[in-house]
């Protein structure tokens, strides 16, 4: 796995080769890098990827494995020096890297690959996952901020003109950089999310959408055919419900202190100002809920234990829990659940936990 470690290492390497003092025990230190971990190879092809967006021609390729194997040269002298030995006394020097046309190259490689990763404004596509459990802080390039939580999936493409990521799994609080030319737009299951320069939480569970605002104002907008009373298409949150044919999408302005959801079969929905305002209860771990349908806070134990807990029946499912999820011990909890609630919890011969009405 790359990780932002060897992105960094990646970029050391790629800008030490590329000077024009460059030395020769910095090839050998690269080399033996590259060799150290797939992930290090994986890092710098992604310089040949940047290359290919700057149309800059990638000469000269990446060595192989039988290239670096035979490379003898140990930098104990210079290169010019080694190939003036007798072959008889060396074996085959790889140097393909010391050419002038080669730093230069690697030159822009790096450049771009630094750029295009650590510097504002610059453009891109990146993925980012996080494990059961985990919680990933990430700084994009243009200087947002984004709080991936536990089994989380972030797809993110900067353009000039467009900030556009997706949320295809999980949950993701966004404190976005202002800038009115590269609008910051959120997709997440049949809606998506627009801001400039705002804060907002998003979070997804198997049939619903939840996005609460805690600075500044959104608009989201959600996909879903709808039959009856809702929001009317970019009207203010509080705007009276219209009576609507069936249509492809409805909008919503979602200014901080606010909360919609969107589900996959209807249109959108405001929340209670309480629930607003504990959608980002997780970020000092733990999770409040008020009247939540159970089956939603099992989603997110689900994310934190990484194993799935079967609900029996829909109507066990609607059963409203109000209460606080410490994050570091979901266990803890689960076994308390039948205390706070009417249900019993069961484990068959394979482990596998499920809840039924009591």
């Amino acid at each position: 796995m790359i990780t932002e470690k060897i992105e960094q290492e990646a970029a050391h390497y790629f800008l030490e080769l590329h000077k024009a003092n460059a030395r020769s025990q910095s090839f050998i230190e690269w080399q033996r890098w590259m060799n150290a971990d797939p992930a290090h190879r994986s890092a710098y092809e992604g310089i040949e990827q940047t290359m290919m967006r700057l149309k800059i021609p990638v000469k000269p390729p990446l060595p192989c494995a039988e290239e670096l194997a035979a490379d003898g040269y140990d930098g104990s002298m210079s290169i010019e020096g080694w190939r003036s030995l007798p072959r008889s006394g060396r074996r085959r020097p790889f140097v393909r890297f010391a050419t002038a046309a080669s730093l230069a190259a690697l030159s822009l490689a790096a450049a771009g690959f630094w750029l295009d990763r650590h510097l504002p404004g610059n453009f891109g596509a990146f993925a980012f996952r996080t494990r059961p459990g985990e919680r990933r802080e990430i700084v994009l390039p243009e200087g947002s901020h984004v709080t991936l939580d536990a089994d989380s999936v972030l797809n993110v493409e900067l353009t000039p003109g467009l900030r556009s990521l997706e949320l295809t799994r999980g949950e993701a609080y966004f404190k976005v950089s202002k800038n009115p030319a590269r609008p910051f737009v959120v997709r997440a299951a049949n809606g998506r999310v627009r801001a400039v320069g705002t804060a907002f939480d998003v979070h997804m569970s198997a049939d619903r959408t939840v996005v609460a605002v805690t600075d500044g104002k959104v608009e989201v907008t959600s996909n879903a055919n709808v039959t009856g009373n809702e929001i009317p298409a970019a009207a203010p949150l509080h705007a009276s419900p219209q009576p609507h044919p069936v249509q492809t999408s409805l909008a919503a302005q979602v200014s901080a202190g606010q909360a919609v959801s969107y589900e996959d079969d209807g249109g959108l929905q405001e929340l209670p100002a309480a629930d607003a305002s504990l959608a980002i209860s997780w970020l000092n771990g733990r999770r409040q809920y008020r009247d939540e349908p159970l089956r939603y806070v099992l989603a997110d134990i689900d994310r934190y234990t990484g194993k799935h807990i079967d609900i029996v029946d829909d109507s066990t499912g609607d059963l409203e829990f109000t209460g606080t999820l410490d994050l570091n011990d979901s266990a803890a909890w689960i076994k308390g659940l039948s205390v706070a609630l009417p249900v019993k919890i069961v484990e068959d011969q394979a482990g596998q936990l499920s809840i039924e009405a009591r």
